[in-house]
């Protein structure tokens, strides 16, 4: 066998990439980058030095890119995966809450989406408390929780005429009698209406 007498081949280094859906994180510099596509639109978003960070802010802006109304995933209670969905509008509050706010307080080892001032999830208490001030501020003068936001979404959803299974799936209900529960004034309503319009209804 003949000798190499040129040595092994120099090969170029590579910078450090990886993929989470379709949005590409890559290493350049010392410094994480994301890069992705939207509506025919190249978007380059600068992360910094921290690797989970970038993963995190990929998945994030992933899961926005994967449906056009909006989506979210995340851990519930029971640690189930849950789906959300939102509107246009909601979808750019939070991009420009992940771009500008979420970035310059979360530690960077927080995974929660909404961080408090201290940088780590925010807590029920806080939430609460926001809630009850916007409450106020919307004329609503009865006692009202950030659940009773969970009891309203459920509310509107079967009064738009959704079936219950698929509401306890959105709400991350694992048994229909908790959807049930949520929802008893408007199955009362729905009552009444049958009782009202249906001919076995008024027999």
């Amino acid at each position: 066998m003949a000798a190499n007498h040129h040595g092994p081949k120099k090969s170029r280094p590579s910078r450090a990439s990886f993929h989470v859906g379709r949005v590409t994180c890559y290493l350049r510099n010392r410094t994480w980058w994301i890069y992705y596509r939207e509506n025919g639109t190249t978007r380059r978003v600068s992360i910094g030095p921290d690797k989970t960070q970038a993963e995190r802010q990929a998945a994030e802006i992933n899961a926005l890119l994967c449906y056009g109304m909006g989506s979210s995933f995340g851990f519930s209670k029971g640690a189930k995966d849950r789906l959300v969905f939102f509107d246009p509008r909601t979808r750019s509050e939070i991009e420009k809450y992940l771009k500008f706010a979420r970035r310059r307080l979360a530690r960077p080892e927080e995974r929660a989406l909404v961080v408090g001032d201290d940088g780590r999830r925010m807590d029920r208490h806080s939430i609460r408390a926001i809630v009850k001030k916007h409450a106020g501020l919307a004329g609503i003068d009865k006692p009202i929780a950030a659940h009773s936001l969970r009891r309203t979404f459920c509310t509107l959803l079967l009064r738009a005429g959704a079936n219950l299974k698929v509401i306890a799936e959105l709400a991350g209900h694992a048994s229909l009698k908790t959807t049930v529960r949520y929802t008893k004034v408007e199955i009362s309503e729905l009552s009444a209406v049958y009782r009202a319009t249906h001919p076995r209804g008024r027999a």
